[in-house]
Parts: C-alpha cells; structure tokens; sequence
C-alpha cells in the first residue's frame, strides 16, 4: 500500500514528493511483476515434472513387457522336442530362421529404443536437477537378459543340426535308390510317349524345332546313362547288405535297365519322319516370308507416306501456298504409282500361297483385305491433303484480305490525324475567339478515337486469324495510338499558348490604362508657378528634380515591364 507524501494535496508538489510518488509506484508494480514470474516458473515445472515421469511410465511399461518377452524366447529356445523325421526338424530349422528374421529384428529394435529413453530421461531428469531415474527392469539387466537369449539360440541350432544329421544318416541308403528309381521310370516313361507321338509340322520352323528338340533328347538320352549306373551301384549295394527288400530292388533295377535300352530304335524311326516333313514345308515358308516382307514394306511405306501427307507444309503466304499446288500434283503422281506396285506384287505371292494349300501367315498378320484398306490409305490421305489444300488456300486468301483493309484503315487515319492537325494551324482570331474555334474543330478527338476504335477491333480479328505481320504497311496498332496522342498534346499546348496570351494582354491592357490616369493626374504638377522669389524658384526646382528621380523613373520602369509582358 502507498504512503502518503509531505506534498500529498497540494496543488503544485515539490520535486521530491513527485520522486517519492514514483519510487513507491516502481517498487509496487516490480514485486507484482516477480509474483508473475515465479508463476510461470512453478507453472513450467509441473508441466516438466508431469512429462518426466509420463517418460518414466512408458519406459516401465515397455520394459517389463520386453523383459517378459526375453524370458519366455529363452525357455522356448532351450527346448529340444524337435520331432523324429527330417520333416519335422527342418520345420525347425524354418520356424528358426523365421524368429531369428521376423520376430526378433523388431524386439531388438524395441531394445535400442528403451536406450535411448532411458538415456533421454536421465538428460532431462539431470537438466531439471532431479534425481537419477533407477526403473524397476535397469537397462543393465535388460542386456543380460538379451545376452542370455543369444547364447540360447546359439545352443538350440547346435542340436538342430546335431539332430539333422542324425536323421539324414539313416535314411540315406534307401531314400536315393527309390529317388533315382522314380526319377528313371518316370523320365522312361515319359520320353517312350513322346517318341511314339506323331509330331504335327505346319512350319518350317516348326519342323526345325521338333528335330532340334529331338537332338536335346539324344544328348539327354546319352547323359541319362551316367544316372543309370548310378542307380545300378545303389541296388547292387542294398543286395550286397541282404537288406530285407533286396530282391524287390534287384527286380525293379533290372526292368528299368531294359526300357532304357528300348529307347534307342524309337529315336532313330522318329528323326526320320520329322526330317521328311521339314523338306516338305520349306518352299511354303520361302512364300510366307516373302510375303510377310513385301507386306511389312508396304506398311511402312504407307504409314510412312500417310504422316508425310497429313504433315505437308503448304507455306506461309499465299504465294507460297499457291506455288505448292505444283509440288502437290508431281507428289500424288509418284505416291501413287509406287503403290500401285507393291500392292500387284504382293498379290502375286498371295496367289501362290493359295495354290500351295497355304491359308495362314505367322510371320505376318496382313491379308488380302489389309493390303486393299492400306493401298486405301494412301488414295484417302491424297484426298486428305487436298482438301486441307484448298482450305489454306481460302484462309490465306482471307488473311491477305484482312492485311489490306488494316493497311488501308491504317493510312487513312495518318491522313486524318495530318488534317486535324492543319486544320488547327490554320484557324485565326483572337486568342479568346479562338479557343473555342480550336476545341470545335478538335471536339476532344471523338472522330480519331472512333477511327482508332476501328482499327483496333481489325487487330483483334488479325490476330483471332493467326496474322502477326502485314506487309501492306509500316504502321502497327502502338504507333497509329501515339500519333492519336501526339495530336492531342498539340492541342492541349496550343490552347494553353492562347490562353496565356488572352492573359497576358488583359494585364497589359490594364496596366496600360493605369499609366494614362497617371500621366493625367500629373499635367497640373508639371506646371510652372513661382511667387517671383529666389527662394520659391529654388522650391520648384527641387520639387522637379525629385519627381523626375523617383515617381516618373519607376512608372517609366513599370512601362517598360508592361511592354515586354505584351511582346512576351
């Protein structure tokens, strides 16, 4: 509370009552000022408090979670219940490389983030001055954890391939006979169908690959012996064990042995067959490729002359566009003829395939009636062009027109704008008089503004038409505009030049006027009366002189000032 000052309730205090005021109110409003600060301050640490221990929460959380997680993998990892097959323990090995490639990558990850929390908790935890955060699962503990379950994993893939091997060894022997029995007798089988099957040959090519895989059967055949004695050591070494199905083995390695020396006689009878009908496929193939060449040549040349057609540059003037009707005509003629004679050629050889029994074309998708709708092409993009011809031809025919009138238009409004002005020039008058007589010849440019109106509006349609020169005449749109404005500032500057002078010789004439009365009003002065003393004639003299010296010599002056505002 403010304490009352010795000049409290005087009209005027003194300096030192005004400094005490002002200490108090210094004093009052900077206490205030702390209280809000320390507001903000205790404010500031609840809000960090609150966020720390949030902080301090999720680590919890997740690191019982984690910890929990490690605990439960590592019993998992020391169990050694892997089944009694190799099916079973390759599962295993599977559900191994799963753990160690889906489920783990993700906790190791969670790992690393507990760090890194822990670490940021303590950041704080220490810039806030707190005390350290000791979490119910330490990070130290978490690694031992960890370090656990690796040494548990490590021992789990010790027993799975201790437990693999195991497995494998005592179903060696029987389980590569019955492969390679299997394998043998279903390769028999299969190659004994294909070299009974009748191959179907409509194709040179066809019949170059049937014998080219015949050929990979022989080598096939040839590598397939290496596999037999294979076989063949595997049973003898089951019947030299007396296992309990030795002669089933011997049996079955004996049939198979038998139909793989079968084979041989089919091989020969089959190449025979296949190299007769290649021989009979040849000359139809020689007329499929001729055509299908003829045909990708013809459509090339019609692609390649429709894109030209449809792309014809017929000029940029209409005397270039009327010299290319020349051109055009000699194009059509040439165009023309070299399509007549693709298309007769690949006739022809169509004919041919046809008397051949020929009905179909792998190397070419064209027909008969593909060749008749192309030769079609080439008529209808000549039509094309023409057509288009005609239209450039009456389009620049218009724009040349259009060029023309602008140019026209443009020169007559030269002229005009020339006539307005002389029309001004020559008027005569008084400067007042005249004034008006220039502003109604002029009448503020309505007539320039509407022809100006007008050309712009044939600019606009120039441009609307594409047209960017004009040839006609040297004016453009900007420069016809300045000779509208030129205009008017001459008649704005020769109006303003009258008007001066109708002041200037208003203020002369009044000035003028003003020196008369003056000279007037001083006739009775210059009159010479003396009283016929020396002395009255020495009066008069002075009286003389100093008229002549002051009052004549600065209306003479003022005269003069007069004069040269008039000739000005």
């Amino acid at each position: 509370m403010l304490f009352r000052s010795r000049g409290e309730g005087v009209p005027k205090p003194d300096e030192r009552s005004v400094m005490t005021y002002v200490s108090q109110f210094y004093h009052a409003f900077s206490a205030s000022r702390k209280n809000e600060v320390a507001g903000r301050r205790i404010g500031n640490l609840v809000d960090t408090t609150k966020q720390n221990d949030a902080l301090k929460a999720q680590y919890d959380d997740k690191s019982r979670n984690l910890a929990a997680w490690i605990t439960s993998t590592t019993e998992k990892m020391q169990s050694r219940d892997f089944g009694n097959s190799i099916e079973s323990v390759k599962s295993s090995i599977g559900a191994m490389d799963t753990y160690k490639t889906e489920e783990k990558p993700p906790k190791a990850a969670e790992k690393l983030q507990l760090v890194a929390l822990f670490n940021n908790i303590g950041a704080k935890l220490k810039s806030a001055g707190r005390p350290a955060f000791e979490p119910e699962v330490s990070v130290e503990a978490t690694a031992g954890l960890w370090a656990g379950l690796n040494a548990a994993e490590q021992e789990r893939y010790i027993a799975l391939r201790a437990e693999l091997a195991k497995q494998q060894q005592l179903a060696v022997l029987n389980r590569r006979f019955q492969n390679k029995a299997g394998q043998l007798e279903e390769w028999i089988a299969k190659k004994d169908t294909y070299l009974g099957t009748e191959e179907q040959v409509d194709s040179v090519a066809a019949a170059q690959t049937k014998i080219t895989l015949l050929g990979a059967y022989s080598s096939e055949y040839e590598r397939s012996e290496a596999r037999l004695s294979t076989m063949n050591e595997l049973a003898e070494k089951i019947i030299s064990l007396e296992a309990a199905n030795a002669d089933e083995v011997k049996e079955r390695s004996t049939a198979i042995t038998e139909n793989w020396k079968g084979l041989k006689g089919k091989e020969d009878a089959k190449r025979t067959d296949l190299q007769a009908k290649l021989e009979k496929q040849q000359e139809m193939e020689r007329l499929r490729v001729q055509f299908a060449n003829e045909g990708k040549d013809f459509t090339r040349f019609v692609k390649d002359t429709v894109s030209k057609v449809g792309a014809s540059n017929f000029g940029d003037s209409l005397e270039s566009v009327v010299a290319y009707k020349e051109t055009m005509e000699a194009d059509d003629e040439r165009i023309t003829t070299a399509a007549d004679q693709q298309r007769s050629s690949l006739a022809s050889v169509s004919q041919q395939l046809s008397e051949l029994g020929v009905s179909d074309n792998k190397y070419s998708p064209l027909t008969d009636e593909d060749i008749t709708t192309l030769h079609g092409q080439v008529g209808e993009s000549l039509s094309k062009r023409h057509d288009s011809y005609a239209t450039e031809v009456a389009r620049q025919e218009a724009m040349e027109a259009k060029r023309k009138e602008f140019a026209a238009a443009a020169e007559k409004f030269v002229a005009n704008v020339a006539t307005a002005r002389e029309a001004v020039k020559v008027l005569e008058g008084e400067p007042q008089p005249l004034i008006e007589a220039v502003r109604a010849e002029y009448n503020d440019g309505a007539d320039s503004a509407a022809e100006f109106q007008e050309l712009q509006k044939l600019q606009d349609e120039m441009a609307q038409m594409g047209i960017n020169d004009n040839k006609h005449t040297k004016y453009t749109l900007p420069m016809l505009e300045a000779q509208t404005r030129q205009l008017a500032k001459f008649v704005k500057d020769y109006i303003t030049s009258l008007e001066k002078e109708h002041r200037l010789r208003g203020e002369y004439e009044e000035r003028a006027a003003a020196v008369a009365a003056w000279a007037d009003s001083m006739e009775f002065r210059l009159q010479f009366e003396s009283d016929n003393t020396l002395e009255g004639v020495r009066t008069k003299k002075t009286e003389w002189t100093t008229y002549k010296t002051t009052e004549r010599a600065q209306k003479n002056v003022e005269h003069l000032h007069e004069i040269g505002r008039a000739h000005v």
